[in-house]
């Protein structure tokens, strides 16, 4: 089983160094049927996205579009570690997707939650002061996309908000 998990984390590294170099006529390697049968169907569905953005020459915002939601299942299957180095390398990742599309809901409350784990993991005050921001600012986006105030965020999105806040006073002292 460490082999197999092993295998699957060089996958994901090597599908993350052909998205930041964008050298897609690296997937073409990959495309052996013995070799997706190694691999888990994240990171089956992270490949064909990068088959989809080498085979297809789409125009720049959609590409950039397809990128970002690359760059989020990257960062939301590394996201599932318990290690601390993949969690930064999962916020990473999320951030590479906002930097691409600053309107995608889910990578600003994923990013959201990623913060709260590494300021739990680090004890630290930093990340949950951090989370709050991004909750933030996913709220701000997720208004200004719906355009109205019938349709609410999720009630687990808030959930998670008032969470950073609460382990943000918990860490920085406040009585809770």
């Amino acid at each position: 089983m460490s082999n197999s998990y092993s295998e699957n984390r060089s996958f994901v590294k090597v599908f993350e160094g052909i998205l930041a170099s964008q050298s897609f006529e690296l997937v073409e390697s990959f495309s052996a049927e013995e070799l997706w049968k190694t691999m888990h169907a994240q990171e089956k569905e992270l490949l064909s996205q990068l088959f989809l953005i080498h085979g297809e020459q789409l125009e720049a915002s959609v590409l950039t579009s397809e990128k970002a939601r690359v760059w989020f299942r990257l960062g939301s299957h590394l996201a599932l570690s318990d290690s601390l180095e993949e969690l930064f390398q999962a916020a990473n990742a999320i951030e590479r997707s906002l930097e691409l599309d600053n309107g995608f809901f889910d990578a600003w409350y994923t990013l959201g939650n990623i913060y709260v784990r590494l300021g739990l993991k680090k004890s630290s005050e930093e990340f949950f002061l951090k989370a709050h921001q991004v909750f933030e600012k996913g709220h701000q986006q997720f208004e200004k996309e719906i355009g109205t105030v019938d349709i609410g965020c999720p009630s687990a999105f808030y959930w998670h908000w008032g969470l950073s806040w609460f382990l943000y006073g918990r860490f920085s002292g406040e009585p809770c």
